[in-house]
């Protein structure tokens, strides 16, 4: 939702530390820039992004119907220019999945990675997000819907495929 709404307004995620405490409330803290790689520091547009994001936290607006606007404005995020690096493995962690993905970094790349994973019934536990020059690294600690990891190797697969799909397709 954060990442969606964040993408829709051109903020571009540099960093990030995501954790789940185990009664569900997510911390989230964001380090941000926008696209040319610039601090944010208009006034105005903060005020835009923190409406829009208390919209979509209370389920006013989707962070997709968001991304659509931005699309429709003719703003739409550029695809990726080149392959993404994803692994998925289950022996990093004795309790998470670990899921990491290298590719290049652009806006919305965030908001593209965690649908895909809710999309695959995931829940991200932890995140650690990070850019060095243009370069993204993102790892997420996640499990099923069960709480366990993704063990099953078809599961594993599609995962990684997933990703790999959605990660070459513009915001």
């Amino acid at each position: 939702l954060i990442a969606g709404t964040l993408a829709a307004h051109g903020v571009n995620i540099m960093s990030a530390q995501i954790h789940t405490r185990e009664d569900g409330i997510a911390i989230d803290t964001f380090q941000v820039n926008d696209p040319t790689g610039e601090k944010l520091t208009a006034a105005a547009q903060w005020r835009r992004v923190l409406e829009s994001l208390q919209s979509v936290l209370v389920g006013e607006q989707s962070a997709e119907e968001l991304l659509e606007r931005r699309r429709r404005a003719g703003r739409r995020a550029r695809g990726a220019p080149g392959p993404p690096k994803v692994s998925v493995d289950n022996r990093l962690s004795d309790t998470y999945t670990v899921v990491e993905v290298k590719c290049p970094d652009r806006v919305g790349l965030l908001y593209l990675i965690t649908r895909t994973l809710s999309a695959q019934g995931l829940d991200i536990a932890s995140a650690r997000i990070a850019t060095e020059i243009d370069q993204a690294l993102d790892t997420f600690y996640v499990h099923d819907g069960e709480g366990g990891k993704v063990e099953d190797p078809h599961a594993v697969r599609a995962v990684a495929e997933k990703l790999e799909t959605a990660l070459v397709e513009p915001v």
